[in-house]
């Protein structure tokens, strides 16, 4: 009986570490509290497939902000669907933009002025739908790179609300200059990535002339590493079938959320308080911040 006891106790404490902690406040952005269903388009543009993801309006007049998503290396839209999802049911629009030709493209500023490109096409088409004043710009390792890139390219299509890059996997000098100062910026990393090197993230966070950046690194959670990958899932990045963990609902979902929300750097969970939180009183992320 006492044995039995024991791996009844170790079977709950497994289940509490793989239990996502997931908001209760309705109003929180990771919460899985949602106001309306969505759609899914896919259309293409010279060749190229743009995924658009928008929340289902009763209202035909009311307009909403877009997250502009950047795929990382041999990864595409259904690998961050999940996340996709989450946003447009929580009344953002969302777009992926397939900025590279193929695995071994590298012409690094023509996929960033394809990215500003297809964002172009995408708001043209949904004019009437999307608020170009609340227009978000992100990614993830080569798609935080390009994206970071397009910040600063002259065929922006946009004045950007904000850019919240995920461990981006570099970035050129002259293109980093011409980004907007006013425009805030977030780089995200995990301590444990083995990809991209800490030295590179900080190296962009110190050259950015952006007047209001924030350097956030990620601890891990528990039974789940935070590596490049930002494992949000046991299965797959940004989404997969074991469902969403942790990060999803207090990282990666608070920080685009709060960043389309935002007013004048104050929406508590991008640039306030709310920030660092993870879920659980025992861990928090840290955080360098300009101002």
């Amino acid at each position: 009986m006492k044995n039995l006891t024991i791996l009844f106790i170790s079977l709950f404490s497994f289940s509490l570490l793989a239990t996502p902690l997931v908001p209760t406040d309705p109003e929180h952005p990771g919460s899985l509290v949602y106001n309306y269903d969505y759609q899914k388009i896919i259309f293409e543009a010279g060749n190229r497939e743009i995924v658009f993801y928008s929340p289902l309006l009763n209202n035909t007049n009311q307009k909403v902000p877009l997250i502009v998503f950047g795929h990382g290396q041999a990864l595409g839209y259904k690998q961050y669907e999940e996340s996709f999802i989450h946003f447009a049911r929580k009344g953002i629009a969302v777009v992926h933009p397939q900025y590279d030709r193929n695995f071994f493209d590298r012409k690094w500023r023509r996929m960033a002025a394809d990215y500003n490109r297809l964002v172009a096409i995408t708001i043209n088409k949904y004019q009437n739908l999307i608020d170009t004043s609340r227009v978000v710009y992100s990614g993830h390792s080569k798609g935080a790179y390009i994206a970071l890139l397009a910040a600063g390219s002259d065929n922006l299509p946009v004045n950007l609300k904000a850019t919240v890059l995920f461990s981006p996997a570099g970035f050129d000098e002259e293109l980093l200059q011409s980004m907007d100062s006013t425009v805030p910026l977030t780089l995200i990393r995990s301590k444990d990535d083995r990809i991209i090197k800490r030295e590179l993230n900080f190296e962009i966070y110190s050259k950015a002339p952006s007047l209001y950046k924030q350097f956030i690194e990620v601890e891990n959670y528990n039974n789940l590493e935070a590596g490049h990958f930002f494992t949000l899932t046991k299965s797959t990045l940004f989404g997969g079938n074991d469902g969403p963990t942790a990060f999803h609902h207090h990282g990666m979902w608070k920080w685009l959320i709060g960043a389309t929300l935002d007013t004048s750097l104050d929406n508590p969970y991008i640039y306030g308080a709310e920030t660092i939180t993870s879920g659980t009183n025992k861990m928090t992320h840290e955080i360098l911040k300009s101002w």
